[in-house]
């Protein structure tokens, strides 16, 4: 039987929360590591905003891994 493009679309619409939580499970990785990397090249002391920035993307980072991990329905 030949799919309608109403058929097409619900497939499509079941489909698109899983790719959208992959991409955001990459992004949040990503972001973990790009912290991890500014605070590791970082002087504690004479670079106390940059150590801040790194601290607050690498928990942005945790906090969508955090959200990837609710929000992913197991099969």
């Amino acid at each position: 039987m030949d799919k309608t493009p109403i058929d097409t679309a619900e497939a499509e619409i079941k489909r698109e929360p899983k790719k959208s939580l992959v991409v955001i499970a990459i992004v949040s990785i990503c972001e973990i590591i790009i912290g991890l990397v500014v605070i590791l090249n970082t002087d504690g002391l004479s670079e106390q905003y940059l150590n801040s920035a790194g601290w607050i993307v690498m928990l942005l980072g945790v906090a969508g891994l955090v959200l990837y991990a609710i929000y992913r329905k197991p099969k």
